[in-house]
């Protein structure tokens, strides 16, 4: 662990690296390349993977919220929740014949 991680579990910065310049690092870094978080070693794209892949409203929401900036991805996860929503009606009218 470098000596700027102040304990933080699975830190990963130089051992000259502040927290103060870690995270003003990562704010001003570029939302679409950057970490989820200072200290963190997902990057944003690949959460947003992680989050379209769980394929449910919520994960599907949160990762069209995240994906401001990549109009294809947007229209991935949009297509995903539509899938989702046709998925669920076509169930929802299963259930009422039954």
């Amino acid at each position: 662990m470098g000596a700027g991680c102040g304990g933080v579990s699975g830190c990963t910065l130089p051992v000259a690296e502040t927290h103060e310049k870690a995270m003003v690092r990562w704010f001003m870094g570029d939302p679409s390349a950057r970490t989820i978080s200072p200290f963190s070693k997902a990057t944003v794209p690949e959460y947003i993977d992680n989050r379209t892949k769980e394929n449910t409203a919520e994960s599907l929401a949160e990762a069209e919220q995240l994906a401001f900036w990549n109009t294809e991805l947007l229209a991935r996860i949009s297509g995903a929740r539509k899938k989702l929503g046709e998925v669920g009606e076509r169930n929802a009218t299963a259930e009422k014949k039954e």
